[in-house]
């Protein structure tokens, strides 16, 4: 069974935190991962830059860091996104706020189960896979717009 969990300190997120589950669990169970927790933390911008300082040493801003919590017994994986972020980008690029949230939840699996966008190649293929578990669940196609 697929365990999601989201926790929503910045309540301004707007978001339906059923359907982020829900979303979730769609993603692992779209890679056969059957058994895991999922934890999904939305925070404002200076706790997000905290978060990204102390775990990657890196003192600016982004829009998601995840985690691989897991252990002998349990898988556990864990994304803190930015929700402060996904508001301005979500007025920006003319969408809602939860569909950048989604966007982020997913790009932060993702990294955990295998991708990675740190080149030209391997972006357009985690944005691809992106818009397509996107567009599965609804929101449609929010990378590529």
């Amino acid at each position: 069974m697929i365990q999601a969990n989201i926790t929503n300190p910045f309540e301004q997120a707007g978001v339906d935190t059923q359907r982020i589950e829900h979303l979730a669990r769609h993603v692992c169970r779209r890679f056969d991962l059957t058994e895991a927790v999922v934890g999904i933390v939305l925070v404002d911008d200076p706790t997000f830059r905290r978060l990204n300082r102390e775990f990657l040493g890196r003192d600016h801003t982004s829009d998601c860091l995840s985690f691989d919590l897991s252990d002998e017994d349990q898988r556990c994986l864990e994304v803190v996104i930015n929700a402060e972020l996904a508001a301005a980008q979500a007025r920006a690029r003319g969408h809602d706020r939860e569909a950048e949230v989604a966007l982020y939840a997913v790009h932060g699996l993702l990294h955990q189960l295998g991708f990675d966008d740190g080149d030209d190649e391997s972006a357009a293929r985690m944005h691809a896979m992106e818009d397509e578990i996107l567009t599965d669940c609804g929101y449609g196609r929010i990378y590529a717009r």
